[in-house]
């Protein structure tokens, strides 16, 4: 999925996730937009990859794209260290949603990902996608719709 889709997968996943924890909505709602491109840091090309050049490489350079940071060990161990570390559990709930969207979106796609790295196992939904195409693209809209519909009944 392209770095927008993941972006809108982010704040739909933070608006699901005020509907149904007591986490606080902005924290929850930043957390979940940030950390749904978070994944991408191993892809040299990506959006937060840009941002992160030398971090970005040294992840791509150790790992490839879509092993580590699209596992089990970014999702689960980053929620855990959120939770540990930070006093308020919000930052821990939009982390794991945001996390949590862009490895559902990735899983929707051709490629699939390695959700139980170090396990070369690829996890892939039986109905799939191409990135950048129109059902990419629909899934978007969906997601859009969500959020409005969300945000007109708040």
């Amino acid at each position: 999925m392209t770095g927008k889709t993941h972006i809108v997968g982010g704040i739909a996943a933070g608006c699901l996730a005020i509907e149904f924890t007591n986490a606080s909505p902005g924290v929850v709602l930043i957390m979940s937009t940030i950390s749904s491109l978070l994944p991408d840091l191993c892809h040299k090309g990506s959006k937060i990859g840009r941002r992160f050049k030398g971090l970005s490489w040294l992840i791509s350079g150790l790992f490839g794209h879509r092993t580590i940071t699209h596992s089990w060990v970014l999702f689960i161990g980053g929620s855990l260290l959120l939770y540990n570390l930070l006093p308020e559990s919000s930052y821990a709930v939009g982390y794991a949603f945001g996390v949590g969207s862009h490895l559902l979106l990735d899983a929707l796609t051709t490629k699939g990902i390695q959700l139980f790295w170090p396990i070369r196992l690829r996890v892939r939904s039986p109905l799939y996608t191409k990135t950048g195409g129109v059902v990419e693209y629909a899934i978007m809209l969906a997601m859009i719709g969500y959020i409005c519909y969300v945000g007109l009944s708040a």
